[in-house]
């Protein structure tokens, strides 16, 4: 096992050379080692991707060592700022005002191409916002190739997207909302296609294969408990195809 000063000048070189996904990746495997190692929590604070998993490294930080001045000052910093786009479309999506996240999505990734949870979160909304007349399942699958895109993952096929890359890429975090995602839009597009016309209750019967083949990765990589969708899936409950 690599040793803890390795582990942290490998990270500190990543970010230093902008990537700031991959030294995120480093800073949490160190931190697995150590909770305690209020440098990497200080440095992973300036690599996540959300103003709340920030908040979240600097509480942490002030936990370990209340008298740090630069995490104290960094919070009451980020509590004066008002909300941003992909915070605003976060309360919305809570919500369950999914035509008001997706403007915000739209808005968060406009300004932050390489917003990994941003693209997935407005793929989720758009598939919410999918109606009998209206499939947004397509525009959710392209939202969730540019996510894969902006982690760093370069996939022009996403049925046949790997496992392990997406292992790669992908934080714990985003996996996991990743899945409640795809458990979500698969429960939605259930009952969506039994008020569907017969030719838009089979394309949902495609895309509801998709879903369960994605949850099938993510839970696999996450190591999921409970019942899994595609097993609910592929144990005979499909969408009946109308002729």
């Amino acid at each position: 096992m690599p040793e803890e000063p390795d582990l942290l000048r490998k990270a500190v070189i990543k970010h230093e050379a902008g990537d700031r996904r991959g030294a995120a990746q480093e800073f949490i495997h160190l931190l697995r080692q150590d909770p305690q190692h209020e440098e990497a929590w200080w440095r992973l604070s300036a690599c996540v991707e959300t103003e709340q998993q920030k908040r979240d490294c600097l509480q942490r930080i002030l936990e370990i060592n209340p008298w740090n001045e630069e995490a104290r000052s960094s919070l009451e910093q980020l509590d004066l700022n008002p909300p941003g786009f992909f915070q605003l479309a976060q309360l919305a999506e809570r919500n369950h005002d999914y035509v008001t996240a997706y403007r915000y999505y739209l808005q968060a990734v406009g300004n932050d191409p390489a917003c990994v949870t941003g693209w997935i979160g407005r793929g989720f909304v758009a598939g919410m916002l999918s109606s009998p007349e209206k499939n947004g399942l397509r525009e959710f699958f392209t939202c969730l190739g540019k996510a894969l895109r902006a982690s760093g993952m370069v996939t022009a096929e996403l049925q046949g997207s790997a496992l392990a890359v997406m292992a790669h890429r992908l934080t714990s975090d985003q996996v996991l909302t990743l899945i409640d995602y795809l458990q979500k839009l698969f429960d939605y597009t259930t009952g969506l296609a039994e008020r569907c016309a017969p030719d838009m209750a089979n394309i949902y019967a495609v895309e509801r294969v998709h879903l369960a083949d994605w949850a099938h990765y993510a839970q696999q990589l996450a190591g999921a408990n409970g019942e899994s969708i595609y097993t609910r899936l592929i144990t005979g409950h499909f969408l009946s195809r109308r002729a």
